[in-house]
């Protein structure tokens, strides 16, 4: 079948190519995910969470499927009220100082891709492939091995340590298993092999989603946790599902955007898009401060609107919100407000976007939380877990706070149509930098009529935070002196997300936008 793959991580794209070939994008997609986890395994995998965007195209039904990792049953330690620190950023994690929620058996959630990966191929799937042959490619990969990419050595080698981001050296000193495995740096090229991934892959090609939640993966998954006074039992593991879910929509120009709904950054994109909707972005230099000074008010603006709208279940008092945040008016009322100030004035994540000759397109973002996650790794199983509990309140009784069962981090993939078709799959990976990474590539080729891989690659600005603003070193400096003289804390940066888009033109040809930073790969079926 005619489709394509974009990724980060070229193995992967080529996993998820071969699968392409006997089906549809939607299995495509889950063997690109599965691939991903082994070739980038500090960012994603079997430990980690998913959310999916999806447009089947032989039916045209518009789904999403969340498999968010979710917060186990059991509370967390008292102690950690009284080693609270503060929060990085506005959608940044919080600290404590044993570093506990970020690190080792108590920062892992209950982790959601597997079942995610079982419910796009079980609803969407072609009904050609099997189970167990989405796994294969992976498999193979992790039994065989593979030469380490520029990407995950880069990793190894640049182990940096800041508060709320403990290194991969202090992660792994908590799990003797992890680092055995991923202890040693490797360098580009050097070939590394994951038996017991592989292993495990092919228990779950075997015995599906189950054999991972209620199987003897299953029970030997919850017993290292127990062991490990993770904040999950065995209930949590059994009882978790994923979900189906409407998208929310907006619209933007001529396009309807659809995407994850709250707590997902699709209304905070859409927003965006809204706000700029009634810009002249044309005359203005991409690469100049004041491109630069609009483009990041609406970011700032919009940023401390939608954090109430980041965790599930939102509150009352923020989701009743959630109509007007995506309303023209209000676009129409923060352009306002933005033109008045101009005038007085975390990689740890992975996507992909897989189309077809059908129609179905699927925009998958799963990820592990920071760099290697937990870095928890179960005796035996060679995958890591995910660290998400970090991006929840340690103080009681907040908004944010540490609840059983509740979901939600970010992330937006997407699926942007025009006349009712399917135009852009898009999505990125890079915690809170998403949103504004997508916001920006959109920007590029609608206002800017930039090609996907030209708007993918440009280069991206970040603000979140009252004046300061992020910026990739393709800026000359003149716009950074502009801008420092206006005010601005301005910081050169190599962290603005990575996106993955696939753009389909009216004659159904796909055009692949990898994204140069980090690794781009991507495969094509003619």
């Amino acid at each position: 079948m005619k489709g394509m793959i974009v990724c980060a991580e070229p193995l992967a794209a080529q996993a998820g190519r071969e699968i392409l070939l006997e089906g549809n994008a939607a299995d495509a997609a889950v063997a690109t995910a599965f691939a991903q986890g082994v070739v980038n395994p500090f960012m994603c995998g079997l430990g980690g969470m998913g959310i999916a965007a999806v447009h089947h195209g032989p039916t045209a039904e518009r789904s999403v499927i969340d498999c968010y990792a979710a917060i186990g049953s059991v509370p967390p330690p008292a102690s950690w009220v009284d080693e609270y620190v503060g929060r990085l950023e506005t959608y940044g994690r919080f600290v404590i100082k044993s570093e506990d929620n970020q690190a080792g058996y108590q920062s892992i959630m209950v982790p959601g891709v597997v079942r995610g990966c079982h419910e796009v191929w079980r609803r969407y799937g072609s009904g050609r492939v099997p189970w167990r042959r989405l796994v294969e490619p992976a498999a193979r990969l992790a039994r065989e091995g593979y030469a380490v990419g520029a990407g995950l050595a880069e990793m190894w080698a640049r182990d940096e340590d800041a508060p709320g981001l403990p290194s991969q050296a202090k992660k792994f000193a908590r799990s003797p298993e992890a680092a055995r495995i991923f202890g040693r740096p490797y360098p580009e090229g050097e070939r590394l092999a994951q038996p017991d991934y592989a292993r495990t892959l092919e228990r779950i090609g075997d015995g599906g989603p189950d054999e991972f939640y209620t199987g003897s993966l299953g029970r030997e998954i919850a017993d290292d946790l127990e062991r490990g006074a993770s904040l999950i039992a065995p209930h949590d593991l059994a009882e978790y599902r994923a979900r189906p879910l409407p998208p929310l929509t907006g619209t933007y120009h001529e396009c309807e955007v659809a995407g994850p709904p709250v707590p997902c950054g699709t209304a905070h994109v859409i927003e965006m898009l809204q706000v700029a909707d009634g810009l002249e972005w044309a005359r203005l230099d991409p690469l100049g401060p004041d491109y630069v000074e609009l483009a990041t008010a609406i970011m700032r603006v919009t940023f401390g609107e939608h954090v109430p709208l980041k965790l599930d279940p939102p509150y009352l008092v923020a989701r009743h919100r959630l109509d007007e945040l995506t309303s023209r008016g209000h676009a129409d009322e923060v352009r306002r407000r933005i033109t008045a100030e101009r005038r007085g004035a975390d990689p740890g994540t992975t996507h992909l976007t897989a189309a077809d000759g059908e129609g179905t397109v699927v925009s998958f973002t799963h990820s592990l939380g920071s760099g290697a996650g937990s870095g928890v790794v179960t005796r035996g199983l060679g995958f890591l877990y995910n660290n998400f509990l970090g991006h929840y309140n340690p103080l009681p009784n907040r908004w944010d706070s540490i609840v059983p069962g509740k979901r939600g981090v970010g992330t937006t993939p997407a699926v942007l149509y025009r006349g009712g078709r399917p135009w852009l799959g898009i999505g990125a990976a890079g915690g809170s930098r998403i949103n504004t990474a997508v916001f920006q590539t959109v920007l590029n080729v609608v206002e800017r009529g930039m090609t996907a891989r030209d708007a993918v690659a440009a280069p991206r600005c970040h603000s979140e935070e009252a004046k300061i603003i992020f910026v990739e070193d393709a800026y000359p400096e003149a716009t950074v002196r502009d801008l420092r003289y206006r005010g601005y804390d301005v910081r050169r940066t190599r962290h603005v997300a990575r996106v993955q888009a696939i753009l389909i033109d009216p004659s159904g040809t796909m055009h692949a936008g990898p994204d140069p930073r980090g690794g781009s790969g991507s495969a094509q079926v003619p």
